[in-house]
């Protein structure tokens, strides 16, 4: 699930920034748009799977929804797609929820 974010949005590094898949397709009518979606749509199902806090969902998924809104601007929009990391970020806070799950977990030997 971090491996999606991470290539969707941190393949290359230029200075602060990443440019991944996600920012590459985002420049191609439609392709990109379905690329977001099964990326975005991959890490709610883990994350749903995984029984993650329905709030840390919800938080992933209007990321992930606010990401591909900026596809339909002309122009303008895979350059905002480009800088904004919807899918690590997504990624990264269904993790989170899921380390935290397992650390409070009763240990079993």
């Amino acid at each position: 699930m971090l491996l999606v974010g991470r290539l969707s949005d941190g393949l290359i590094r230029i200075g602060p920034w990443g440019l991944g898949v996600d920012g590459v397709l985002s420049w191609i009518p439609g392709v990109g748009e379905i690329y977001s979606a099964l990326a975005g749509g991959f890490i709610l199902v883990q994350g749903a799977r995984a029984k993650v806090p329905l709030h840390i969902l919800l938080a992933a998924g209007a990321l992930l929804v606010g990401r591909m809104g900026f596809d339909a601007i002309p122009l303008g929009g895979p350059i905002a797609a480009d800088l904004f990391i919807a899918h690590k970020w997504a990624a990264r806070l269904v993790a989170k929820a899921i380390e935290k799950k397992i650390a409070r977990s009763p240990r079993r030997i």
